[in-house]
This record gives structure tokens, C-alpha cells and sequence, in this order.
């Protein structure tokens, strides 16, 4: 999830698909890098919008639509165009929601992605997550692996920590990935109404400034 000399000695197109995947938060609920153990419920579905700055001054534009057929399951297709360096990024993820949300306690959800880079290639990915809750506060876990096209697979991780306001919700997190250095990151969501959010984060990465902003439309 970072920019890093250990990632990049990757082939160019692999390191900044890698860099895509673990950067622009598609794996996650916005404005969260880190994935909660959440999917939407049964015949509901949202659509996520945001730019993003991410390390090195690229600027992406992120959407993410997402579905979920039946209760346990939900489907998504990260798409995202980074401006920069003109690379496009079109991917599939199903996430299955293994035991059910708590008040007081944790549940659990597992993940399966692929994405594609053009130019560049195919990254398959999978992960874990964790959310544990208690009282206004959760805390959500991430441990998974992905292989970039042409190198070596390689570990990631996450954690972060929300807290409710009602209809402002604010978070810190940190993430990485193996050999490469984390990123701090704090963010926030606020309702504006009924199905539609606003978002934002702000965080540090190898040295640069990150942030993004954006929008989220449940139906």
C-alpha cells in the first residue's frame, strides 16, 4: 500500500498495478483503505465515487459499483483511471460475509479479486477481515496476499479504528503491505441524507502527502 523502492523493483507495470489496488482503497467501504466485515444487505447495492492523490502526486479517479444478490454475498467492480501516468484499471471482487454483524463482538468476511491493468497485467488477490464492535467504537482487521503480473506475490494488512457520531463517522488506520512501509491515514463520512455520503481522507506515505474525496450513493 505504498510507494516504495522494495515494491518497485517490480516491473513498472506490476508495481503500479499493485500500487492501484493498494493505494485507491477499492477493497474497502469508503473513505476506508481498510475493508470492514460488512456487505450490503440482500437486493441492495451502492455506487462509490472519489479522486484521490495518492504517493508521488499521481491523481486517480476511482468508481465502484457494487450488489448484493443474496444475503451473505456482495459483488464489485472497481474501476480507476490514473490521470498521471494514463492507466486504466478495471477489476471484479465478491465478498462473502462468514458470520453475522455483532453489537457487541466480531464477525467475520472473506475476499476474492482480480484486477486488470492497461497497460500492465492481471493481479489476483484475496484477503480476511475482522470487524470487532463495543459501544460507539469499531475496530476492523485486514490480513491478505496478492500476486501482481510477472513477480512475486506478496502480503498485506490493515487495521483501523472507527468511531460513531450518528451521522458522522471518523476513523484512523494504518495499512501496508510486506517490505514496504505503512501508511497512516484518518478520514471521515458524514450522511447527508437518505442514501447518499460525502467522505475524505488525509494521510502520510513514505514521505508524501495523500488524500482523497467522495461520494457514496446506496439504492
Amino acid at each position: 500500500m505504498n510507494r516504495t523502492e522494495s515494491l518497485c523493483t517490480l516491473a513498472a507495470p506490476a508495481c503500479a498495478l499493485a500500487l492501484t489496488l493498494l493505494c485507491s482503497g477499492a477493497w474497502a467501504g469508503r473513505p476506508l483503505s481498510v475493508d470492514d466485515a460488512n456487505v450490503d444487505d440482500k437486493g441492495t447495492g451502492h455506487v462509490e465515487a472519489w479522486f484521490a492523490r495518492e504517493a508521488g502526486g499521481t491523481n486517480v479517479l476511482n468508481v465502484v459499483p457494487a450488489y448484493s444478490p443474496w444475503e451473505v454475498v456482495e459483488f464489485s467492480i472497481p474501476l480507476a483511471r490514473n490521470r498521471t501516468d494514463a492507466v486504466t484499471s478495471v477489476g471484479a471482487l465478491v465478498r462473502v460475509r462468514i458470520t453475522e454483524p455483532q453489537k457487541s463482538g466480531c464477525n467475520f468476511l472473506v475476499a476474492l479479486g482480480q484486477q486488470h491493468q492497461n497497460p500492465g497485467g492481471n493481479q489476483p488477490y484475496a484477503y480476511s477481515a475482522a470487524t470487532c464492535k463495543k459501544n460507539e467504537f469499531a475496530l476492523n482487521a485486514n490480513l491478505g496476499a496478492a500476486k501482481p503480473s510477472g513477480g512475486s506475490s506478496f502480503g498485506t494488512w490493515g487495521l483501523a479504528l472507527e468511531r460513531d457520531h450518528g451521522d458522522l463517522v471518523g476513523h484512523i488506520e494504518a495499512f501496508g503491505q510486506e517490505h514496504a512501509k505503512p501508511t497512516f491515514q484518518v478520514g471521515a463520512r458524514k450522511e447527508l441524507g437518505k442514501g447518499l455520503q460525502v467522505d475524505g481522507t488525509v494521510g502520510r506515505t513514505d514521505g508524501d502527502t495523500i488524500f482523497s474525496l467522495g461520494v457514496k450513493f446506496s439504492f
